[in-house]
C-alpha cells in the first residue's frame, strides 16, 4: 500500500497517484449491460424457454466482478495469469486522470507470458475461450437455467460475443473476445502469451497492472483515503514515460518503427489529425506518413480490403460524428496524395478515387440530414399548435398556428376531436425524429 506520496518515477513505469486510482475503481466499477445480440433483453423471473435463443438474459456485472470470475475459471483450467493489466486509450485515460480523455474500450489484458499452456498445446485456444465465456454463466439470474443445465461455449459465443480474434504467429500469439455494453464503453478481454507491438502512437503505450488493486479488494476492510490506498504501477512501452504523458496531455502524435505497425497506424494517424492532434516537434512528418502509407498498402493491397478497413474504422470511432467523418476521410485523402509514392500512379488514383467518393457521400447525407433538420424545425415553428400535456417539455413558437396537433401516443383518444369541423379521419403520422411517443395530426383542410 501506498501513502500520499507523488507519483514515483521510474523511466517507463510510473506509480499512480490516489487520484488516478481513484480513477481506475470508477473506471472497472461501474455498472454494464451484456444484451443477447439479435434480441430483446428477457431476463424475466419464470420464464418458459430457458434455451438459448431470443429469451436470452440480459447480464449485468461490472468489469471488476467479470475480470476476478474470468480470473478464476482460468485458474481452474490450468491457465496461469501472470498479471493482468488496463490497456490501450482506458489506460491512458487513467493516467491522463480527469483532463478530459475518453475511450470508446475497456481493453483488459490477461499477461500469460511464461505463464501460459505451451504455445504447440492445440486445446490452448480453446481452454482460454472456454474459460472467459463460462464466466458469463455466473451472471445469469438465478432462476433462469434448468438444474444440471450446461451452456456451450458456441452458445455463449453467439449469443453474447461482439467480436472474437485469433492471432497466431512466430511473433504474435494472442487472443480477443470482445462483449459489447449497452450502458458504456465495450468491454475487450485480451489473452496475451506474446506480442510483437503492444502499441501504435506514444499515446495508447501505457498499461496500467491493476494485480494489486485486484489484491487490496480482495484483502483489505478499510475504504480508500489519500494516505491509504493500492501501489498501482503504469508502464509506457514507448520509452520515457514523461514524454509519452507530455503528448497525451498536450495531444501530440510521435511513434517509433510505424513500418511494425500492422497497416502502419495510417488510419489512427488520420484519426487523431481530425480529432485536432498534431506531430511533435520531433517528429519528420513527411517521413513517418510515407512509412505508414507503405505498410498500410501492403497489409491492404486490394480496393476492397481498404474499402473495410475504411469502414470498420469509421463505424467504430466516428459512429456518431457525422461531421468528423467527413474530416477523416478528407485528411486521408490528402495524408494518401502527398505520401503513397510506394503505389503505381494507377492503383494510387483508385484507392484516392474510393476515399473521395466515400467522403462525398457523407457529407452528402450528412447534409441532407442537416437541411432535413432544418426544414422539419421550421415546419413544427410556425405550423404545430402543442397539446396541454407537453406545454412545460416542448418549447413554444411565439405564435403557433392550428394546422397540426402533436399529442402523446397515451392520448390518442382525443385526436380527432382537435380536427376541423368536418371531423375527416385524417392518416397518423408518426415521427420519430424529435419527439419520442409523439404523434402528427396533419390538417386535413
Amino acid at each position: 500500500m501506498a501513502g500520499g506520496v507523488g507519483c514515483e518515477d521510474r523511466g517507463s513505469d510510473r506509480v499512480l497517484t490516489y487520484s488516478q486510482v481513484v480513477h481506475l475503481q470508477r473506471m472497472i466499477g461501474f455498472k454494464m449491460r451484456l444484451d443477447p445480440k439479435g434480441s430483446k433483453p428477457a431476463p424475466t423471473r419464470g420464464s418458459s424457454n430457458p434455451a438459448i435463443g431470443s429469451s436470452n438474459p440480459t447480464l449485468t456485472m461490472t468489469p471488476l466482478q467479470l475480470i476476478q470470475v474470468v480470473l478464476e475459471r482460468l485458474g481452474d483450467a490450468g491457465i496461469p495469469v501472470k498479471d493482468v493489466r488496463i490497456n490501450g486509450s482506458a489506460a491512458s485515460c487513467v493516467v491522463a486522470g480527469e483532463s478530459g480523455h475518453s475511450y470508446n474500450d475497456l481493453d483488459v489484458l490477461f499477461n500469460l507470458s511464461g505463464a501460459g499452456l505451451r504455445g504447440d498445446d492445440p486445446t490452448r485456444h480453446d481452454k482460454i475461450r472456454s474459460a472467459a465465456l463460462s464466466a458469463l454463466v455466473e451472471f445469469f439470474p438465478s432462476d433462469y437455467l434448468l438444474p444440471n443445465q450446461i451452456l456451450s461455449t458456441e452458445e455463449l459465443s453467439e449469443t453474447y460475443v461482439h467480436k472474437m480474434v485469433k492471432i497466431e504467429n512466430p511473433l504474435d500469439r494472442w487472443s480477443l473476445i470482445s462483449l459489447q455494453n449497452h450502458s458504456g464503453p465495450n468491454i475487450e478481454l485480451k489473452f496475451v502469451d506474446s506480442m510483437r507491438r503492444k502499441y501504435q502512437f506514444s499515446i495508447d503505450s501505457f498499461q496500467v497492472i491493476i494485480d494489486s488493486y485486484l489484491l487490496y479488494r480482495d484483502a483489505s476492510t478499510i475504504p480508500m483515503n489519500e494516505r491509504f490506498f493500492p501501489t498501482v504501477v503504469a508502464q509506457t512501452f514507448y520509452g520515457n514515460f514523461d514524454d509519452a504523458l507530455d503528448h497525451l496531455r498536450h495531444k501530440l502524435i510521435a511513434t517509433n518503427n510505424p513500418e511494425e505497425i500492422r497497416g502502419g497506424g495510417l488510419l489512427k494517424y488520420c484519426g487523431l489529425l481530425a480529432c485536432d492532434y498534431k506531430p511533435a516537434e520531433n517528429v519528420n512528418a513527411p517521413m513517418l506518413e510515407r512509412y505508414m502509407c507503405a505498410r498500410f498498402f501492403i497489409d491492404f493491397p486490394t480496393i476492397e480490403l481498404q474499402r473495410v478497413q475504411l469502414h470498420n474504422y469509421l463505424a467504430n470511432h466516428f459512429a456518431d460524428q457525422e461531421g468528423q467523418r467527413g474530416l477523416f476521410l478528407v485528411l486521408a485523402l490528402n495524408v494518401i496524395q502527398r505520401s503513397a509514392f510506394c503505389l503505381p500512379a494507377h492503383e494510387r488514383e483508385t484507392t484516392l478515387k474510393l476515399i473521395h467518393q466515400m467522403a462525398v457521400d457523407v457529407t452528402f447525407f450528412s447534409d441532407l440530414r442537416a437541411y432535413s433538420k432544418q426544414q422539419e424545425m421550421n415546419f413544427f415553428d410556425q405550423n404545430v399548435e402543442y397539446h396541454p400535456a407537453f406545454s412545460n417539455t416542448i418549447p413554444r413558437s411565439p405564435a403557433p398556428r392550428t394546422r397540426a396537433s402533436v399529442l402523446h401516443a397515451d392520448c390518442c383518444q382525443c385526436a380527432y376531436s382537435r380536427l376541423k369541423k368536418d371531423r375527416i379521419y385524417a392518416p397518423v403520422y408518426v415521427y420519430p425524429v424529435f419527439f419520442r411517443n409523439t404523434m402528427v395530426i396533419p390538417d386535413t383542410n
